[in-house]
This record gives C-alpha cells, structure tokens and sequence, in this order.
C-alpha cells in the first residue's frame, strides 16, 4: 500500500557508486521495473497502476529476453510487458546491497521464485486477524534490558527523563517508569537513583512485573 505518489522504491537490488541494479519504483500512480549494467538501461512500464492508499500486488517476471510487471487491486491485473535481456544475476556484485520496502506505506510480504510459481492466494488485505495477547516479564529499572536493575540502568534514564521518546518500545516504557506514573520524567530518574544508593524503594523497582501485548 502506498499512501503517496512521488518517487518511492519497492525494492532495489545493486552495489552503492556503480549503474549497475535492478529496480522496482512507483511515482505518479506508475510502477516501473529498471535494470541497469554499466551503459545498458531497460525499463518496463505499467501506467496507472495504483492509487495512493489502496492495496496492490506487484508482481515482475523476468523470463527468456522479456519482462512483465503485474499490478493486481483485487479487481482488475495491469501488465506491462517489454525487452529486458539483462540478467538480474549480471547487475549484482559481491558488494551489492539490497533493499525492500523503502516506501511511504506498508508492505505485506515480499517474495523471491527461481521458476514459476502460482499468484499468491490473496492480494490485498481486508481485516487484520485475531491475534492472541503476548505476556512479556520485564523488571521496573531495568532500563537496558539486561535482566538485571544496576548502576548502568541510569545511563539510559538520564536519557529518558530528558527525551520520553527515546523509550521507543513498550517494554523500556514499562521500565523507565519506575514509580508507576505512567510518564517518563526527571522523578523517575530520582527514584532509580535512590533505589540505587540504597535510600528507598517505595516502587516496584526491582520486581518482575507482567504486562501484556498484541
């Protein structure tokens, strides 16, 4: 799903300073494969293929001497089909990177076939499925994750105290809040800190707590 039209990689496949890759990017509502060697340039083009912030399945083919491109919105397969004699194998090296999904929008899955292979059983996704909660154990003041509640716990809150959202997970959230508020500031700081220095601990800092996730 791609939720705007300017220039986005579905995935790209060289090496960083060289011509040399293969392409799939969508712009302008279009979707073109590009496979470049050194001075040899092929595209294959499908127009019209999406709309911004709508499902779509993508799909390329490189088969003999030609390609297609496969644009399916549940209703209705788009193809655009060309010459593309390069190998995908001759465009890499062994310095090449590879990326998938550097795009503004989600991406489903993503899937590599050596031979032919049959269209997936689904297209596009209409509802998300039930998905049963997950318990996570986590220790309040355990701000690095270790297991264990100790001096090094303080780097990471010093962090947090300063910018909340450095705790970018549910867990270091769990932990960063030491006395229970449900924020993420400088008390929470002093409160590890006295934990530390053996003054108090009033809070749960230390225990194991239970909390769970979707």
């Amino acid at each position: 799903l791609l939720k705007e039209d300017d220039y986005q990689e579905i995935f790209h496949f060289g090496t960083p300073g060289t011509d040399s890759g293969l392409t799939l990017y969508a712009e302008d509502g279009n979707i073109t494969l590009i496979g470049k060697k050194d001075n040899d340039v092929q595209t294959v083009k499908v127009s019209d293929a999406y709309n911004a912030g709508s499902w779509v399945t993508v799909s390329v083919e490189i088969f003999g001497e030609n390609a297609a491109v496969k644009i399916n919105n549940g209703q209705e397969v788009k193809t655009g089909t060309g010459s593309f004699t390069l190998d995908p194998v001759d465009t890499m090296t062994e310095d090449s990177i590879y990326t998938i999904g550097k795009i503004k929008g989600y991406m489903d899955y993503f899937r590599v076939y050596f031979k032919d292979a049959a269209d997936a059983e689904y297209y596009y996704t209409e509802s998300m499925e039930h998905i049963e909660p997950v318990s996570v154990l986590i220790k309040v003041g355990d701000t690095n994750l270790d297991e264990r509640v100790d001096a090094f716990d303080m780097i990471n809150m010093r962090k947090f105290a300063e910018n909340p959202q450095l705790a970018d997970s549910v867990n270091l959230q769990y932990a960063a809040d030491v006395n229970g508020d449900s924020e993420i500031n400088v008390a929470d700081l002093v409160a590890l800190s006295n934990y530390l220095l053996g003054r108090e601990n009033e809070f749960k800092i230390g225990r194991t707590i239970e909390f769970s996730i979707n």
